[in-house]
């Protein structure tokens, strides 16, 4: 899904990922009517990676307004940069599906998910990498993110991207 773009008719539309430039943007066939997904019909568009959000099921967690809804799992559907909060909709059998503004620490994202690294301090080298959520450490707050065979880092949930 994209976010973040300047031209706005393009942000929160869904595609699919045709390949990856040598400049780094990737070439994303991007979904002409949401009611009817089909990728043969457009062109691609090259797009950064800052510029994507992958949709993922995610456990809601620490919410005080309504704790009814920690431990329910729900689906990002969107990401807002200015809020720095996801948009994830959680269904019900009673009721229409609710789309939810979450702060990243009222989030945990699923082992095995990729995610993007931003906002170190201290391991500046790692932002803007690529790894895949190993664990979650109740005990520290911090995701395992797995970058490569030699690389593991353990960050707090605002400095992961989905």
């Amino acid at each position: 899904m994209t976010h973040s773009l300047n031209s706005a008719q393009m942000n929160g539309k869904r595609g699919v990922i045709a390949q990856r430039q040598p400049s780094g943007r990737y070439l994303v066939r991007l979904e002409q009517n949401p009611s009817l997904f089909r990728t043969a019909a457009s062109s691609p568009v090259a797009i950064k990676p800052e510029n994507l959000l992958q949709t993922a099921i995610v456990k809601i967690i620490g919410l005080r307004s309504e704790p009814r809804l920690n431990g329910k799992e729900g689906e990002v559907i969107g990401y807002s940069a200015a809020r720095n909060r996801y948009i994830v909709q959680v269904s019900s059998l009673f009721s229409a599906p609710r789309d939810l503004s979450l702060k990243p620490d009222n989030i945990r994202i699923q082992n095995g998910t990729c995610v993007r690294l931003h906002g170190l301090s201290t391991a500046v080298q790692w932002n803007g990498k690529y790894g895949r959520i190993t664990r979650w450490d109740s005990n520290v707050g911090r995701y395992d993110v797995q970058l490569s065979r030699q690389y593991s880092v353990r960050v707090k949930p605002k400095n992961v991207m989905l």
